[in-house]
């Protein structure tokens, strides 16, 4: 790696033999610059890799949901409630098909976003984090 200016001072000071001291700091700084250089692209390696894994996890945890308004309002009713609710109740609430509730029910709990047990269903962790999350 060349840097700029290192020759010209490098040339002034071979020529004055009492700057020797000044000779060794000099290739200890280029051996410090260089070591620099390296852990920035380290560092900036880890930095792409940490941009990549949050891009996946919102991928994987944000879009499909929030970009589906029917599963929002399936979480916006089941978020409140302390208790779990039938698929028909939830579907009476909403106003919609207990068909089409339990299939959009079926694909919230497979993305982690509802917990389903024989008594109902209720809204999971992921789904609360989903709904108070800035777009």
């Amino acid at each position: 790696m060349t840097i700029p200016g290192l020759k010209l001072i490098d040339d002034i000071l071979a020529g004055v033999p009492d700057n020797a001291r000044q000779r060794k700091e000099l290739t200890e700084l280029r051996v410090q610059i260089v070591a620099l250089h390296a852990e920035m692209e380290k560092r900036d390696v880890a930095l792409e890799d940490a941009r990549l894994q949050i891009k996946a996890l919102k991928d994987k945890y944000e879009s499909p949901i929030k970009a589906d308004a029917e599963k929002m309002a399936v979480l916006r009713l089941l978020e409140p409630i302390d208790r779990n609710m039938r698929c028909a109740e939830i579907a009476q609430k909403l106003g919609w098909d207990a068909n089409r509730t339990h299939y959009l029910l079926i694909q919230l709990r497979d993305a982690g976003f509802v917990y389903e047990v024989p008594t109902g269903f209720h809204i999971e962790d992921a789904g609360r984090i989903v709904l108070h999350e800035p777009s």
